[in-house]
């Protein structure tokens, strides 16, 4: 076992954006009828209750996602959806996956497995008071994969492991490939200590021939994909071999077979069956049935393919398979893969029938009535399930989320009901002490912040007796208010040197930069056969529909290929399409325009990638910027950025405040007419600086009746692109 030290909270960059960004509730944060706030790419969870359930809540991670716009979170929720607690989990961008296998372990922890990689990652443990104490991965040379993970009462710790080895095929299967890469798997059982107590390998016990849901003749095979291992009634295990679409029981001591069911390898002959499983995803024992199992067959190999919970009842004597239950759910015919089953005490059964969006599950009763069904919007979990747990926070956890004109500050303690209000801390230095605002809600909103700085926020709950608790976790949030037609990248002359860029590696490479002469220059080494090295800044605000120019200038020592590109958070689209471009000795200016048309988040990085050695790679005057119509931006938009409040009082007889919102240093007009349209006064023309300005007006010499006021802002050295007017009443 490795133990990681736990970091997942991550920096961010908070940018508004010219709309809001279209995720699971509209993209704005709100509170929940239970009083319990959730961010704007929070999930929207739909349930239907139509019995009795089994005790306990829902318990789901988000897996695999509808679009970038979709947050990554473990979520508990009671039957009507309502969140008992959640927790964003920082998202790597080098991976298309989120989390997984968010359950409760026997001894009453809480674990989950996050991806930091693409094929890889680690489980961490939470304890009950949800505050994370441990963690868990496979000793090297093994990837950690996802598909188990458990903590069994003997205190040890049960993982499958991954590991890439070269096979000639050729051997086993003649005029295959000689050069294949096969995917082992093999679990470990790992004691207190972080030892490798014992460990099952799979090659050692199978001929990968016997694979058949896997083409055995490509280069890459995943011939055992191994996705669930269990504990028998005996303490010998139960595992689930995908590829073989075969369940096996395995002697803990020895590792041998005790028996195979199903597969080309079957022990067993059925009875009331005449479909055999095919790929399944998960087997377990039925708890207080021996020799009883479920199993979720996601039936890939059947034509046609359909998907169903299953229980058996073997027979290791007279070698015999009955199935004695099977339930088919009408709102999912097939999954190609993932889902689970749950038996409870009660006789109800608890069936996650998840691939994609949007996570689907069931509860039903021993005679397949339907009890519930939960639906969660643009996710999918690897496996949900129920179980009765209770937990406590004992401080709060913090997300914060960008506004126009601000942030909002979303701060639960779950389930602690002696919380009276929240105390709010920033500073523009790390560890903030200073109280800057309170809250009875869970919800609070911070605007006049300084725009291109770093804020940082954490916050503590005071209870009904007066008792403070400990700080929440600490947010850092760099405020970026970009302006129409301003450069989305930070530092883009390198004038700061590197600040906000970083150099991202993949497989064979190694990578340094360093800035000469007001330009970075990139040096990557190719170490083996395949990798890539790339310059990256994170966190650039794009709008779906809107058309952006992306320029830079560009050199090398030598002529070389480079993949510019400005792609979604998790790479996996790319909005700019430019594909490679040859750059050499002489500097060369580029420029290209692409349409920003994915569905996803307004969240985007900025990739210059090679895939061989380059020893210098120069790059300068770096540039994103929306390209704008011969109109300026459609008034939708400028209503978002610009603001005009009406004023207060209104009506008024001695004074009133007009209050206007600049996203970033503006010119601006504020002018009043009479009902003919005719200009009475010019209230103000100056400039202001970003954030919201507040104008007393006050004028004896007015006559009584209905005016008009007009507000005009433009950019800083820019002509008036936003005008706003509204109506106000003066009686002396």
């Amino acid at each position: 076992m490795q133990r990681l030290t736990f970091g997942l909270s991550a920096l961010l960059y908070l940018a508004s954006s010219l709309a809001a960004v279209q995720d699971g509730n509209g993209g704005h944060a709100r509170i929940l009828s239970n009083g319990v706030a959730v961010p704007g790419d929070f999930p929207v969870i739909t349930t239907r209750q139509y019995g009795p359930t089994a005790p306990g809540r829902l318990f789901f991670s988000s897996t695999f996602f509808t679009d970038n716009s979709q947050g990554n979170y473990i979520v508990i929720c009671e039957n009507d959806g309502t969140p008992y607690f959640y927790r964003r989990i920082f998202r790597s961008p080098r991976s298309d996956k989120g989390t997984a296998d968010f359950r409760v372990q026997a001894n009453g922890l809480l674990s989950l497995h996050h991806y930091l990689e693409v094929e890889s990652g680690t489980f961490y443990v939470l304890n009950t008071h949800f505050e994370f104490v441990d963690t868990f991965q496979c000793s090297p040379p093994l990837r950690t994969d996802n598909h188990e993970f458990l903590l069994l009462e003997n205190g040890h710790a049960l993982l499958i492991g991954e590991e890439d080895l070269r096979m000639d095929m050729s051997q086993l299967i003649p005029g295959q490939n000689r050069f294949a890469q096969v995917i082992d798997n093999c679990f470990q059982e790992i004691d207190s200590d972080g030892h490798v107590y014992w460990e099952w390998k799979g090659l050692d016990h199978l001929d990968i021939r016997d694979a058949f849901e896997v083409n055995v003749n490509a280069f890459n095979i995943d011939y055992l994909h191994l996705n669930s291992i269990a504990p028998d009634y005996d303490g010998n295990y139960i595992v689930s071999l995908r590829s073989f679409s075969e369940v096996a029981k395995i002697d803990r001591g020895t590792g041998e077979f005790i028996w195979r069911f199903q597969g080309k390898n079957n022990q067993f002959t059925l009875i009331n069956e005449d479909t055999p499983i095919s790929a399944q995803h998960h087997a377990r024992p039925v708890p207080g049935k021996p020799n009883h199992y479920t199993i979720y067959d996601n039936g890939n190999s059947r034509q046609p393919p359909y998907t169903r919970a299953v229980e058996y009842k073997l027979d290791p004597v007279k070698m015999t398979a009955e199935k004695v239950w099977e339930y088919r759910y009408n709102q999912v015919n097939f999954s190609s893969m993932m889902g689970s089953v749950q038996r409870f005490g009660n006789g109800n059964t608890y069936i996650d029938w998840s691939a994609w969006p949007p996570m689907r599950a069931c509860e039903i009763d021993s005679d397949n009535n339907l009890l519930f069904e939960i639906e969660v919007s643009g996710i999918s979990g690897y496996r949900s399930y129920r179980f009765d747990w209770e937990g406590r926070a004992l401080k709060p956890d913090l997300i914060v989320e960008s506004n126009s004109d601000g942030v909002s500050l979303i701060m639960n303690q779950f389930n602690d009901p002696e919380v009276d209000y929240y105390k709010i801390y920033h500073g523009k230095q790390p560890h903030p002490a200073t109280l800057l605002d309170t809250s009875r809600l869970t919800l609070k909103r911070i605007t006049n912040l300084e725009n291109r700085q770093m804020h940082y926020f954490r916050v503590t709950s005071v209870s009904r007796s007066g008792t403070e608790s400990g700080y929440s976790n600490e947010e850092s949030v760099f405020i970026k208010v970009i302006a129409p037609g301003e450069n989305q990248l930070l530092n883009a002359d390198f004038s700061s040197g590197d600040t906000f860029w970083n150099i991202e590696e993949t497989g064979f490479f190694s990578a340094t930069g360093v800035v000469i002469d007001g330009a970075f220059c990139l040096t990557a080494i190719a170490t083996g056969p395949f990798g890539t090295a790339a310059l990256v800044q994170d966190q650039i605000a794009l709008v779906r529909d809107e058309t952006y120019i992306f320029e830079f200038d560009a050199w090398a020592n030598e002529t070389i290929q480079m993949q510019p590109a400005v792609r979604s958070f998790t790479g996996n689209t790319d909005y700019s399409r430019i594909g490679s471009i040859q750059v050499s000795r002489d500097p060369e200016h580029f420029v290209f325009e692409f349409k920003k048309s994915a569905n996803s988040t307004s969240e985007a990085r900025v990739y210059f990638t090679v895939d061989r050695t380059v020893q210098e790679l120069y790059l300068d005057n770096i540039s994103i910027r929306q390209k704008l119509n011969p109109e300026g931006l459609k008034r939708k938009w400028l209503q978002d950025l610009f603001r005009l409040d009406d004023n207060f009082p209104n009506p008024f007889n001695d004074a009133t405040t007009f209050q206007f919102y600049l996203p970033s240093a503006s010119e601006v007009r504020l002018t009043l007419f009479d009902l003919l349209g005719r200009e009475v006064r010019t209230i103000i023309k100056e400039s202001f600086d970003q954030g919201i300005h507040r104008i007393r007006f006050q004028d004896p010499a007015l006559s009584s009746g209905i005016y008009f006021y007009r507000l005009e802002a433009g950019y800083s050295g820019s002509a008036f692109i936003f005008t706003d007017i509204k109506k106000l009443i003066y009686l002396k």
